[in-house]
């Protein structure tokens, strides 16, 4: 006979069955317990200090907070009272980063960008507030306002981009297009001729920039035509007969 060696698997007994999940049971508790005693020394330790500083001298309470902003604008505005202690001290460190201290954008077209923002998403608290604060550093009603109508075109001919359903490859194609033909033509010679402001006189004021031929077409208007200076209105009537020249 060919022997046959047959292995059955243990069934376990309802006792052993028992005994086992007694153990599974004891093992989480003991887990649990040296969990809890972990966290109570590593409270201790931050307390006692264990070569950290104590929780309260790293962050600054509510009363240093406030004094800080006190000192800064006269008082607490209320929108800050209603930021719970768990984040006021990084909340107002956050704002005095991005709202006060100098950045690579200047404070006042920093705030005359908010206004624009604002302004799109309709947000009054924040049109009021990069109103405000853009006075504060500089910025004129007239620059107020050209930044909001600026917010206002930029708003419309997405509307109208986006409801027409332009393709985008071709809108993007364009744009590139038309601003390597404006850089092409930045550095080449530009001129103001006389005749072309209403002036009976052949002299062209030639130049690479705004300013460097104002400035020439200036000392010839002094030296040619007798003008001590040139009046706003001309200046401006100069300013859009510039053209290129070969």
């Amino acid at each position: 006979m060919i022997g046959v060696n047959l292995h059955f698997k243990e069934i376990p007994t309802e006792s052993a069955t028992q005994s086992q999940r007694a153990n599974s049971k004891h093992k989480i508790v003991v887990k649990l317990f040296t969990l809890l005693a972990f966290l109570k020394w590593d409270k201790q330790f931050l307390i006692k200090g264990g070569g950290c500083k104590r929780r309260e001298e790293q962050i600054m309470n509510r009363q240093d907070v406030y004094k800080e902003i006190e000192e800064i604008f006269g008082l607490v505005p209320s929108f800050i009272k209603m930021i719970p202690d768990s984040s006021l001290e990084l909340e107002w460190k956050l704002f005095k980063r991005v709202q006060l201290d100098e950045g690579l954008i200047p404070n006042k077209y920093r705030e005359l960008i908010g206004l624009a923002i604002a302004a799109v998403t309709k947000c009054r608290f924040c049109s009021l507030f990069h109103t405000e604060v853009a006075k504060l550093n500089g910025a004129t009603d007239a620059e107020i306002e050209d930044a909001v109508h600026f917010a206002k075109s930029s708003a419309g001919w997405s509307t109208y981009l986006n409801g027409m359903q332009m393709d985008y490859e071709q809108f993007k194609s364009e744009v590139k297009r038309a601003c390597d033909h404006v850089r092409s033509t930045q550095g080449a010679e530009k001129g103001l001729r006389c005749r072309d402001v209403g002036v009976d006189c052949d002299y062209v004021a030639r130049g690479k920039t705004e300013e460097e031929i104002f400035g020439k077409a200036a000392e010839h208007a002094m030296t040619a035509h007798g003008m001590k200076e040139i009046p706003p209105e001309l200046m401006q009537k100069a300013r859009g007969a510039i053209r290129s020249v070969a």
